[in-house]
C-alpha cells in the first residue's frame, strides 16, 4: 500500500510522539527530491531544526551517505564510517539520523555490512533508505525495515512530463486500440526500446561533456593522469546508474498502465494517465482481470531478469510477447 507524503508522515510523527517509532524505514516512490523532502521532515521532527538542506544538517545530527565513488556504488567503507558514527553518543534530546540516498546502490558488500547496524540498532538512531527501485533491495535488508511506499494526491500534470514518457504513453495508446498481436508487441518493443536508447545516448552525451570540461580544467595539474581515469570510470558508471533509473521508470508507467485496465475492468474512477482513461476503459472490455494479471506479473517478472545476467534484450522481448501479444 502507498500514501501520500503527508498522511505517511502523520503516521510517523504519531508513532514518534507515542515511542514506537522504528529503527529503520524504507522510504520508495515520487522521485529523488521528494524523498529527500520527506527525509528532511523527519529529521525536523526528530531533532527539530529549521535547515531546508538535509545534507547541511550534521551539526544537527543528521548523517547523509550518498554514491560517491567511482562506480556510484555505497561502499563498505562508506557503510562502517556510518556505522562509526551512529554508535557515537547522541547530543541532549537528539536522534541520530541515517540517511541513506539511493540505497539500491548498495553492492552486495555493503549491503551485507549494513545489516550488522539493522541487526544491532544504535540507542537513539533512526535510518531511512531512500530509493527508486526497493525491489533491488537484498530481501534480509528489506525484512528488517518497515516499508513506505509514497505517492502523489494527483497525477502529475501532461504538460509536464518528459517527452520521452509521453511518447511511450501515446505508443500504449495506439497498441490497445486495436486487437493485440505478436508482431504488434515486437512493434511496441522497438518503440520502447529506442527511446530507451536515445535516452542513454542524451545521458552520456551530457555526461562526456562534463568529463571534458573536468579534463581541460586539470589536464595540466600535477598527477592529473590517474585522478582522471579514475573521473572516466566514474562518469562511465554514473551513466550507467541513470540510465538504469530511466528504464526503472519506464517500467514502472508499463505497470501502471496495467493498474489502470485492472481499475477500468473494475470500474473505478482513478487512474495514473486520465487522458487515456477512454483508451483504457474501452481495451479493458475486452481483457478478463485473471488475463490482465497474467500480463502485469510478466513486466514484473521483467524486473527481476534486470537484476540478473541474463539478456536485457531477450528479457524484453520475452516480456512484451507475454503482456501485449
Amino acid at each position: 500500500m502507498s500514501f501520500l507524503p503527508d498522511t505517511a508522515f502523520h503516521y510517523i510523527e504519531k508513532a514518534w510522539h507515542d515511542q514506537r517509532l522504528g529503527h529503520a524505514y524504507i522510504v520508495a516512490g515520487l522521485d529523488a527530491p521528494d524523498r529527500l523532502e520527506f527525509a528532511l521532515r523527519v529529521a525536523h521532527l526528530v531533532n527539530g531544526g529549521v535547515s531546508e538542506d538535509i545534507t547541511a544538517m550534521a551539526d544537527e545530527g543528521v548523517h547523509v551517505l550518498e554514491p560517491e565513488s567511482k562506480s556510484r556504488k555505497i561502499t563498505v567503507d562508506q557503510i562502517r564510517a556510518l556505522e562509526r558514527t551512529l554508535h557515537m553518543r547522541a547530543g541532549s534530546g537528539r536522534t541520530k539520523l541515517g540517511v541513506v540516498v539511493d540505497a539500491d546502490r548498495m553492492n552486495p558488500n555493503s549491503a551485507n555490512a549494513f545489516l550488522k547496524t539493522l541487526e544491532e540498532p544504535p540507542q537513539q538512531s533512526l535510518l531511512l533508505l531512500l530509493t527508486a527501485m526497493p525491489d533491488k533491495l537484498l530481501d534480509t535488508v528489506v525484512s528488517r525495515c518497515i516499508r513506505i511506499s509514497l505517492h502523489r494526491a494527483a497525477p502529475p500534470d501532461p504538460s509536464d512530463r518528459p517527452e520521452e514518457e509521453s511518447a511511450l504513453l501515446l505508443a500504449l495508446a495506439s497498441h490497445f486500440k486495436a486487437p493485440p498481436s505478436a508482431s504488434k508487441a515486437m512493434g511496441l518493443l522497438s518503440i520502447f526500446t529506442a527511446l530507451l536508447g536515445q535516452m542513454k545516448d542524451d545521458i552520456a552525451s551530457e555526461n562526456a561533456a562534463e568529463q571534458k570540461r573536468e579534463s581541460d580544467l586539470y589536464s595540466k595539474t600535477t598527477d592529473a593522469s590517474s585522478w582522471l581515469k579514475g573521473r572516466k570510470d566514474y562518469y562511465e558508471a554514473l551513466t550507467e546508474s541513470q540510465y538504469q533509473k530511466k528504464r526503472a521508470r519506464f517500467l514502472e508507467i508499463l505497470q501502471a498502465w496495467f493498474g489502470d485496465l485492472l481499475r477500468a475492468r473494475q470500474g473505478l474512477d482513478r487512474a495514473d494517465f486520465p487522458e487515456f482513461a477512454a483508451v483504457t476503459a474501452a481495451a479493458a472490455k475486452g481483457i478478463t482481470t485473471s488475463e490482465l494479471l497474467r500480463r502485469l506479473k510478466c513486466l514484473q517478472d521483467l524486473e527481476g531478469y534486470m537484476e540478473t545476467n541474463v539478456s536485457e534484450s531477450l528479457a524484453m522481448e520475452l516480456a512484451f510477447l507475454g503482456a501485449f501479444s
